[in-house]
């Protein structure tokens, strides 16, 4: 079961956003996984002597554990390996083992599973991926279970996973023979800066301003456009060389986006089985500019969460021409171009043209590719034609690693990364071990999917909850005709009360909202996290600041008492939030089955198309917006008041309106209801309030069928 979402509440009252959003899942969906489900922490370590081979021979006392530079206890130490009768086992020194036994040892878990996924690669690069794919199908064991997909504009499964050797490599053929979309402007003739020339990229040299005249690229033809003599063509190539990089951006932005999330994907199914999992990702390269860079870390926490090795594999082979030296020219190219500006085009900030370098080296494939590798256990083959020998060192790696179990010395858990490093000091071997994992509480009900998450939910546990940022939270409930019922879940936040970072260009922000329903036994029911990583104009950054952030769901809840945790932090400043409410989701009050009573805030008309049937705050063709405890002015003359009943009897049900202060009616009204439709009747009402004074009162609907009766409350502030 997931929460519903419902499509037009979930908004910011002044910002737009295009947030991703998460849906909410069961306890105990997931399995225990890689450092979120206890404080035992569990770490997959390969271990190669200097020929390759691995080494399986090393007791506890040979490793060494670091926690963020801090040395932890090893608890345990377990070697995982085929039976012996299918291996030779090597040990880290020459001829026969002496000392202590080794570790103690089980089997490969009873599936082992694969993922080749193919990127967006050009017909050289498929065909070398393809070899070697092929290859590594041979290799495969009766228990391995191997999957091919393929990344392109979407996720597509191409084969699903199986066993069947054959049935592997015919997807294999097929993803080889698909021919992908492509981002890359170079290989469809438009060169940078007039190039057009496909697998080179020039730039103009500064000594040749003057002199030359600048070519604009376009797809199958150039143009040349003759430079301004008054500034020796300076301003004329910083212009081409803006638009070049901004069209250039907004092309990696799409083609990192659609790569890490289909990564991200891959490796939030694989979860579900238990053990260390394996992607094999052939690309030529994997773009990571800013606004891809949080997703990125996503797809690392995902992976060293749930025990995911992704290995990267360079489908370019030996490269011709190195991309450190494009990497260099990319770099001098932006610092020509920052001494080249005058005063009509003044030089951008230090911080902006620090951001573009570091951007810059993540362009070189041998950056991107091995920063994804080595951060998930895995390690990059590159630079080789011979891709088939590093796919067996692969394999290897499957077969051979070792498992070491360790309770953290730091066991306050507050959702921060923590580095991890595995030593063997005194021997002379390689270690690959995962590079860290999020530090969340036994109590997160399931995997967080990136540390926004982590350290919003980690203001939860602490002792003194954070109060740097106001929340109102409401909670309403609607039960439905049959089963448990629905309960919008509405949580707000004012937006001042969050950094909005500016630049020369936009504003930004980066906020995480968390909520949790707890049961009274201290169980997570029901969970779900939003990161707001919004932009816009910088002018617009104080009128975006004066609106409010509206985070909803409904989940459907059985009957009972259960508390809403709601936790924000703000990853601009580290400042949070934290608010709690107990609510009671009642049963059936006989035949009468009524929803909460709700003091609406403001009423919104939405599209026909953009209706959300299961949302009960749509009401006919409006979606209605709740009050969250501010006060309503007196001066409007009427407050709108909705209720929902389902099972009302068709002979008719009556309504009263009494409103209440300190306990005393102050008035008393009967209210009209009418029949019920498809077994509902959704009512609003406009309840005169010009005649009550500043204070708060009371609102109480007292329903009646001839059979049974309910009642309903809702506290309301009146003001000037």
């Amino acid at each position: 079961m997931r929460w519903r979402v419902a499509q037009a509440i979930v908004l910011i009252f002044a910002i737009s956003t295009g947030s991703d959003r998460s849906g909410l899942a069961l306890v105990g969906q997931q399995p225990a996984t890689f450092g979120s489900a206890t404080t035992a922490i569990v770490v997959d370590v390969v271990v190669r002597d200097k020929q390759g081979r691995p080494v399986t021979d090393l007791q506890k006392a040979d490793f060494e554990l670091l926690e963020d530079g801090v040395p932890q206890d090893i608890g345990d130490l377990t070697l995982v390996a085929p039976p012996s009768t299918d291996r030779r086992p090597t040990g880290s020194g020459a001829g026969a083992q002496t000392g202590p036994p080794g570790p103690a040892q089980k089997p490969p878990e009873s599936i082992s599973l694969m993922a080749l996924v193919f990127d967006r690669l050009s017909p050289e690069g498929r065909a070398l991926a393809h070899k070697a794919a092929l290859a590594f199908a041979d290799s495969m064991h009766s228990n391995d279970y191997c999957g091919v997909f393929l990344s392109d504009l979407s996720l597509v499964t191409v084969q699903p996973f199986t066993n069947d050797v054959a049935a592997l490599k015919k997807g294999v053929d097929r993803v080889a023979t698909r021919a992908t979309s492509t981002f890359d402007r170079l290989r469809i003739g438009g060169g940078a800066y007039g190039d057009t020339n496909p697998g080179t990229a020039t730039t103009a040299s500064p000594e040749s301003e003057g002199s030359a005249a600048m070519m604009i690229g376009d797809p199958g033809h150039t143009r040349t456009v003759e430079p301004d003599r008054r500034d020796g063509g300076k301003t004329l190539q910083s212009m081409l060389a803006r638009m070049e990089r901004s069209f250039e951006a907004m092309s990696r932005d799409e083609q990192g986006v659609t790569t890490v999330q289909s990564l991200l994907a891959l490796v939030e199914g694989m979860a579900l089985q238990p053990g260390r999992k394996t992607i094999i990702f052939f690309a030529e390269a994997l773009a990571i500019p800013p606004a891809v860079q949080s997703r990125f870390e996503s797809v690392v926490a995902a992976a060293n969460r749930q025990n995911v090795a992704i290995y990267s594999v360079d489908a370019a082979g030996l490269r011709v021409h190195s991309g450190q030296t494009e990497t260099a020219q990319r770099i001098n190219s932006l610092g020509a171009e920052s001494q080249s500006r005058d005063v009509d085009n003044p030089p951008g900030k230090l911080t902006e043209s620090l951001e573009i370098n570091e951007d810059t080296l993540r362009r070189d494939p041998a950056v991107s590719l091995r920063l994804l590798a080595d951060r998930t256990g895995g390690f990059l083959i590159d630079n080789t034609n011979d891709l088939s020998r590093g796919l067996r060192t692969i394999d290897a790696d499957r077969r051979f690693h070792y498992l070491l179990t360790y309770t953290p010395k730091n066991g306050a858990f507050h959702g921060e990364w923590r580095n991890l490093a595995v030593r063997v000091p005194n021997k002379p071997v390689q270690v690959r071990a995962r590079s860290g994992y999020l530090a969340v509480s036994k109590s997160f009900p399931s995997a967080p999917k990136e540390e926004g998450d982590a350290l919003a939910a980690a203001l939860l546990e602490r002792n003194a909850p954070a109060q740097e940022i106001l929340i109102r939270s409401r909670v309403l409930t609607f039960p439905q005709a049959a089963g448990p019922s629905r309960v919008p879940i509405a949580v707000e936040i004012p937006a001042a009360m969050l950094t909005f970072r500016t630049d020369s260009d936009a504003y930004h922000t980066d906020f995480t909202v968390f909520a949790r329903v707890v049961d009274q036994n201290g169980q997570v029911v029901r969970s779900s996290s939003q990161a707001y990583r919004l932009t816009g104009p910088a002018n617009n950054a104080a009128a975006a600041g004066g609106g409010n952030i509206l985070f909803y769901r409904q989940p459907l809840l059985e009957p009972g008492t259960y508390r809403l945790e709601v936790a924000v932090f703000d990853a601009m400043n580290g400042h949070g939030g934290v608010d709690r409410q107990d609510f009671t989701v009642n049963p059936s009050d006989g035949t009468l089955k009524v929803s909460s009573l709700v003091v609406v805030r403001r009423v919104e008309r939405v599209a026909a198309a953009e209706r959300d049937a299961s949302n009960p705050l749509f009401v006919e063709d409006a979606i209605l917006y709740p009050n969250m405890g501010e006060g309503i002015s007196r001066k409007g003359g009427s407050a709108l008041l909705y209720l929902a009943v389902a099972g009302a009897s068709d002979t008719g049900t009556t309504a009263e309106l009494t409103v209440l202060q300190d306990g005393a009616p102050v008035s008393s009204i009967p209210l009209t209801l009418p029949s019920p439709s498809k077994g509902w009747i959704r009512q609003v009402w406009q309840t005169p309030i010009d005649g009550l004074s500043p204070g708060t009162y009371t609102f109480r609907v007292t329903l009646r069928d001839g059979r049974s009766s309910a009642i309903r409350e809702h506290r309301v502030e009146v003001i000037e």
